[in-house]
């Protein structure tokens, strides 16, 4: 895969709504969401379009790590 180039705006952009406190995963996170889409972008304006259903898959997907995640730091 190559490596996606964000812009720093974009990023800071995004960290504004977060609290005041977060947790590094938190910011890699938002950081690793900020490059998905980007990839999307360029990927859509390739004409490699995706599905509702392979979106909604693997926002399932991610969303089922970050919980297993979540509760590997609880334990």
């Amino acid at each position: 895969m190559v490596d996606t180039i964000l812009k720093k705006s974009q990023v800071v952009e995004s960290f504004r709504d977060l609290p005041e406190e977060v947790t590094a995963d938190d910011l890699i996170e938002r950081i690793l969401f900020i490059q998905l889409i980007e990839q999307r972008i360029k990927s859509a304006e390739s004409g490699n379009i995706v599905t509702t259903d392979q979106v909604m898959s693997e926002l399932r997907k991610l969303r089922a790590e970050k919980m297993a995640t979540a509760q590997r730091n609880a334990a």
